[in-house]
C-alpha cells in the first residue's frame, strides 16, 4: 500500500473477524479497517437465486480472478452481489463496495471513505494515475479480500489489467465487458418468479392466473416484486382483479414476453418499461402528494445509495422542523415498503433503481424550480476556496454534480454556469485536469450566452 510497506505477521485466519488489520510502512504502524467502504444491507430475502449464489461463490473461489455478473437492469445483479458479500463477509480480510454507474475513475477518486480508509491523503494529478494508485493500494493489502464494483460499464476496460490480482473481484454490469469469467443472470424461472410473488402477496393463491401475469412481464425480478407489493398494499384480494387492472392499463395477459430477438440492453430495457408503467399506474392512486414529491425529487439523484441526512440536505429538510422531517422520513419509508425504493439499514440510506427513475420522470417530469434549487445547493457543496480545509471530503459530491448536469437541458442559466465553474475548479484540485478543462470551457460558453 505504500513504499517499503510490511504487513504485520498475522495469519489470514487471525485477520478475519478483526475490525482493523495492522500494517507497517516506513517504520510506522498503520491500522486499516476491514470494511474499506460501507457494505449495504438490504432486508429483502433472496428468492429464486439460490443456485446462482452457489455458482457465484464457486466461480469466485476457483477462478481467483475477476468475475463479471451480466444481466439486464432490474434482473437482480446488485441484490445477488449484496447477498454474497453479506453471507460470506467473515471469510474476507478486507471488503470494498463501490457503486460505479458512470465513470469508473470518478467513482473511485470521489469515494472519500475509501480514500480515507486507505490513508490516501494526496492524489497524483491525473484520473488514470489516481485509479492506478488506489488499485495498487488495494492490491498490496494482505489476506483474502473482496472488491465489488456495482453497475460498471465500458469505462472500466482500460483498467482491466490493474484490478487487484489476489483479490476476489466481482463486477456487476449490463454490458459485456470482455472479461474471461462471466456469469449471466437471466430471468427468473416460472417457479422462482411465482415464489417471489407470493413472498410479498398474501391474499390469494391462484397459480394459473399468477403464472399468466408473470409470463406477460417476462418473470422480470424487479417488476414481479413491485407488482406483488403493489397488489398487497392496494388490498387486491383476488389475483383475477389484479389481472383485470393490468389489462385495463394496456398489459396483454396471455402473451409470453419474448426477449430472445433483442440483442442490446437498451432494447430489453425499453421492452420492460410498459410493464413497470402498468404497475405504476395501478399504484399511483395510493401515492400521497408527499410521496409523489419524493419520487420526483429522488429521480434527480444518481441511482446509488444516499444517506437520509444527505437527501435532506439536498432538499433543505431541517431535522429541527419536526413536522417536515416526519413527513419526509415517513414518505421514504412508505415508498420503500411499496417497493419503489431500496433501503440500506446499516447506513440509513435509500436508492432508486435507474429503471424506476426513468419511469418516475415519465409520469412526473422534473420541476424546473426544484432542479434550480438543487443545482444551487450542489454548487455550494462543491465550492472550495483558500479557506477550505476539507477539500478531499468535497470529492464525494462530484458524482451528484455530474448527474445533475446531465439532466439540465437549458444551459443558458446562471446557476448552471456556476456549478460548471466550481465543479471544474474542484476537478482541478483533484488532479483531473482534462475534465476540469472541459467544464471550465463550457462555463465560459454558458457565461457568454447568459451575459
Amino acid at each position: 500500500m505504500h513504499p517499503n510497506q510490511e504487513q504485520t505477521h498475522h495469519s489470514s485466519g487471525d485477520n478475519v473477524g478483526r475490525d482493523k488489520i495492522e500494517y507497517h510502512f516506513h517504520g510506522k504502524k498503520v491500522w486499516i479497517k476491514r470494511y474499506l467502504t460501507g457494505l449495504p444491507e438490504i432486508q429483502d430475502a433472496l428468492i429464486g437465486r439460490e443456485q446462482e449464489l452457489l455458482d457465484l461463490e464457486s466461480t469466485l473461489h476457483t477462478a481467483q480472478s475477476v468475475v463479471v455478473m451480466n444481466g439486464m437492469g432490474g434482473i437482480g445483479k446488485t441484490t445477488l452481489a449484496l447477498a454474497y458479500a453479506n453471507l460470506h463477509r467473515e471469510r474476507y480480510t478486507h471488503i470494498a463496495w463501490v457503486e460505479v454507474s458512470g465513470e469508473f475513475a470518478t467513482a473511485l477518486t470521489s469515494h472519500f471513505v475509501l480514500l480515507q480508509n486507505l490513508h490516501i491523503e494526496k492524489l497524483t494529478g491525473s484520473p488514470q494515475g489516481d485509479v492506478l494508485l488506489i488499485l495498487n493500494e488495494l492490491a498490496n493489502l494482505g489476506g483474502t479480500n473482496l472488491l465489488i464494483l456495482d453497475d460498471a460499464n465500458e469505462h472500466i476496460k482500460p483498467y482491466k489489467a490493474y484490478l487487484p490480482k489476489d483479490w476476489h473481484v466481482l463486477i456487476t454490469s449490463r454490458e459485456d465487458l470482455g472479461f474471461r469469467h462471466t456469469l449471466t443472470l437471466d430471468f427468473l424461472s416460472e417457479d422462482s418468479a411465482r415464489a417471489l410473488f407470493y413472498t410479498h402477496y398474501k391474499w390469494e393463491q391462484d397459480d394459473a392466473t399468477v403464472n399468466a401475469i408473470l409470463q406477460a412481464v417476462g418473470n422480470h425480478t424487479l417488476t414481479v416484486e413491485l407488482l406483488a407489493k403493489t397488489a398487497q398494499r392496494r388490498r387486491i384480494k383476488r389475483v383475477a382483479e389484479l389481472r383485470e387492472a393490468l389489462e385495463e392499463r394496456g398489459l396483454e395477459i396471455g402473451r409470453v414476453a419474448d426477449f430472445t430477438t433483442l440483442h442490446s440492453r437498451d432494447q430489453k430495457i425499453e421492452r420492460i418499461f410498459p410493464y413497470l408503467k402498468a404497475v405504476f399506474k395501478i399504484d399511483e392512486d395510493t401515492f400521497s402528494e408527499t410521496e409523489r414529491g419524493w419520487l420526483r425529487r429522488l429521480a434527480m439523484l444518481p441511482p446509488s445509495f444516499t444517506k437520509v441526512e444527505d437527501i435532506a440536505q439536498f432538499f433543505e429538510i431541517k431535522n429541527e422542523d419536526t413536522e417536515a422531517w416526519d413527513a419526509y422520513t415517513a414518505a421514504l419509508e412508505s415508498l420503500h415498503a411499496k417497493g419503489w425504493l431500496l433501503y440500506d439499514d446499516k447506513d440509513d440510506a435509500y436508492k432508486m433503481h435507474q429503471i424506476i427513475q426513468e419511469v418516475a420522470r415519465h409520469y412526473m417530469p422534473i420541476v424546473v424550480l426544484e432542479l434550480h434549487t438543487l443545482l444551487e445547493i450542489m454548487t455550494n457543496l462543491v465550492y472550495v476556496d483558500t479557506e477550505t480545509k476539507d477539500i478531499v471530503e468535497r470529492f464525494v459530491w462530484i458524482p451528484y454534480a455530474e448527474h445533475l448536469l446531465s439532466l439540465v437541458t437549458d444551459e443558458q442559466q446562471e446557476v448552471v454556469m456556476e456549478l460548471q465553474n466550481r465543479l471544474g475548479w474542484l476537478y482541478q484540485l483533484q488532479g483531473n485536469y482534462q475534465r476540469a478543462k472541459e467544464l471550465l470551457e463550457i462555463a465560459v460558453r454558458t457565461m457568454k450566452q447568459c451575459f
